[in-house]
């Protein structure tokens, strides 16, 4: 039962120790040593809204809910100078210069911007496998994440594994093995086929490639500024080249599926060569009755390699 008390509870003689634990706390703020300390927190001790501080990363956390004896947490960021409200990070967008594929002569470099998802974040890395943790994430195997503030300026990569709270990305096996300031925000994934646009052109078949299709992160905010595709020599089936240019009015490359929506890019081609002498090419719409897919044609032989510049 409720015990009433006339006034404060101070040490007894002047002296200094506490006179309660934030373990005995119910709600409030408390520190644990790490996750599994967390976890391990008697839920009749919790309220909606207590924040508990981790030690072993640095992060903090707070709880969304409790239904049932079963707590769900969120990360928990202070408020922003003196307006009271907590910092919100899909407002935040940052730029972005990644390559969208790295295939060998096939390169294609991507410039734009996208929606910060996650920052402040714990992160690990176990040789060239890094792990970000982020709560309640929504990422996928196979999307490509850009990573800052970890053992690299950026990282970029397709992510390998997903759980709940984290996903993992292949990294290079240098520099420090964790921390807690890691962000990130998303990117186009870009990948050649051969002429149907279901096969892939690899290895062997390079010289098959005659589709590009991009792959778009769903909720990522993603802008595409400009993107550069090179084609090595010999890596082309035909003069006439592909490329089919997904998203939503706010993600990616545009809706693009019809007249009122297609998003048209400014195209060029250039040769790789010192001269960079440019090629007469023409660009098409709706290519096999595909709203989001165009193409270029007249594009120098296949024998020379060159450049197809997007300009948005």
């Amino acid at each position: 039962m409720p015990i009433q008390v006339a006034g404060k509870l101070i040490p007894r003689n002047d002296n200094t120790w506490p006179v309660v634990d934030d373990a005995h706390i119910e709600g409030g703020y408390r520190v644990v040593a790490d996750l599994l300390a967390r976890n391990a927190i008697d839920v009749t001790t919790l309220k909606v809204g207590a924040a508990v501080h981790v030690v072993a990363s640095q992060a903090t956390y707070r709880v969304a809910s409790i239904v049932e004896g079963v707590v769900t947490w969120e990360d928990f960021f202070p408020a922003a100078s003196g307006d009271g409200e907590a910092f919100d990070d899909s407002a935040v967008t940052v730029a972005s210069n990644y390559f969208a594929c790295t295939d060998s002569g096939l390169e294609a470099k991507i410039i734009g911007s996208a929606r910060l998802l996650g920052s402040s974040l714990t992160w690990s890395r176990s040789g060239t496998v890094m792990t970000i943790q982020h709560l309640g994430h929504t990422r996928s195997v196979g999307e490509r994440a850009i990573v800052r503030g970890t053992n690299a300026p950026q990282v970029v990569g397709e992510i390998l594994s997903t759980a709940l709270d984290s996903f993992t990305l292949t990294c290079l096996d240098t520099g420090p093995v964790g921390g807690n300031k890691a962000s990130y925000s998303m990117g186009v994934t870009w990948k050649h086929f051969r002429a149907d646009g279901v096969t892939p052109a690899l290895g062997l078949e390079a010289n098959m490639v005659r589709v590009g299709r991009s792959f778009i992160p769903a909720d990522a905010g993603i802008v595409v500024n400009s993107m550069r595709l090179r084609f090595a020599p010999n890596l082309r089936e035909t003069t006439t080249y592909s490329y089919e240019l997904n998203g939503t009015q706010d993600n990616g490359f545009g809706d693009n599926t019809d007249w009122v929506t297609k998003h048209v890019p400014a195209v060029f081609c250039r040769s790789e060569l010192n001269s960079l002498s440019a090629a007469a090419i023409t660009i098409n719409a709706n290519v096999d009755g595909i709203p989001q897919r165009f193409n270029s044609t007249a594009m120098p032989g296949t024998a020379v390699g060159c450049f197809l510049q997007l300009q948005f």
